[in-house]
C-alpha cells in the first residue's frame, strides 16, 4: 500500500490570527547598514603655514622734469592725454594720427604723468608759441630727401608707426587749423611739396618741436 500523502494544509485567510502558516516562513535579520561595513576613518587635520610676506615695493626713482611749450595762463587737461571729466564732449574736437614709434618715445615722457598736458594741448601749444617752428618741420617732412628714391606701391618699405588720438578744444583745434593753414599755403610755392597738408603732418612736426625743444631743456 502506497505511503499515504500528507494533507495539504487548507489555506486559511490571510488576516486570521489563528494561521498556523506563517511558521515556514524563515526571517532573515536585516543586513547592516553599508556605513557599519566600512572601517571608521579618523579625520585629519591639515596644518595650515602663513605664505611669506612679500618684499615691499620698490619706490619708483624720481622722472626727469622736462619743458613743455605751455602758453601763459594754461593749464593741463586730464592725465595722460585724456580730457577731464569737467570738459565737455561736445566741444572736444578729435584727431587722429600715426606718427612714427621713435618720435612717439620721444614725446611720450612731455605728456605721461601728474601735471603734463594731455597729447591735443601739447600739440596745440606747440602751434601756438612756435607755429614758425612747426611749418618748417612740416615741409621738412613733406620735402623729399634729394638724391633719395622711395618706392611708391606694394614695394614701399614699412616704417613702424603708432597711433596717439590728439583731442582738442574749441581754441585748441583753431590753433592747429591756424598752423595747418600756414603750412599749406608754404607748400603751394614749392612745385616737390603734395598740393594738401595734411593733419597727420602737422601732429607729427608740432611732436618733433616740442620733443626737441624737451630735450634741450632736460640737457641744459
Amino acid at each position: 500500500m502506497s505511503e499515504r500523502r500528507r494533507p495539504r494544509r487548507a489555506r486559511a485567510n490571510a488576516f486570521d490570527l489563528d494561521r498556523v502558516d506563517r511558521d515556514d516562513v524563515e526571517v532573515t535579520t536585516p543586513a547592516p547598514p553599508l556605513g557599519d561595513l566600512l572601517p571608521k576613518v579618523a579625520p585629519q587635520v591639515v596644518p595650515t603655514t602663513k605664505s611669506p610676506q612679500a618684499n615691499p615695493p620698490a619706490k619708483p626713482e624720481p622722472a626727469t622734469e622736462v619743458a613743455t611749450p605751455r602758453p601763459a595762463g594754461e593749464r593741463p587737461r586730464g592725465s595722460g592725454g585724456r580730457p577731464s571729466a569737467t570738459d565737455s564732449p561736445s566741444r572736444i574736437t578729435a584727431t587722429a594720427a600715426r606718427i612714427p614709434v621713435e618720435l612717439y618715445d620721444r614725446a611720450e615722457v612731455l605728456v605721461k604723468g601728474r601735471g603734463r598736458p594731455s597729447w591735443g594741448q601739447l600739440i596745440a601749444w606747440t602751434c601756438q608759441t612756435r607755429s614758425d617752428e612747426v611749418v618748417a618741420e612740416v615741409l621738412a617732412l613733406l620735402r623729399p630727401v634729394e638724391g633719395v628714391l622711395v618706392p611708391r606701391g606694394q614695394n614701399k618699405r614699412g616704417v613702424g608707426a603708432t597711433q596717439i588720438t590728439a583731442r582738442f578744444t574749441a581754441p585748441e583745434h583753431s590753433a592747429f587749423e591756424h598752423t595747418r593753414a600756414q603750412a599749406q599755403r608754404a607748400a603751394q610755392g614749392s612745385p616737390d611739396l603734395p598740393n594738401e597738408v595734411t593733419a597727420t603732418a602737422v601732429v607729427s612736426a608740432a611732436l618733433a618741436v616740442a620733443a626737441r625743444h624737451g630735450e634741450a631743456s632736460a640737457q641744459a
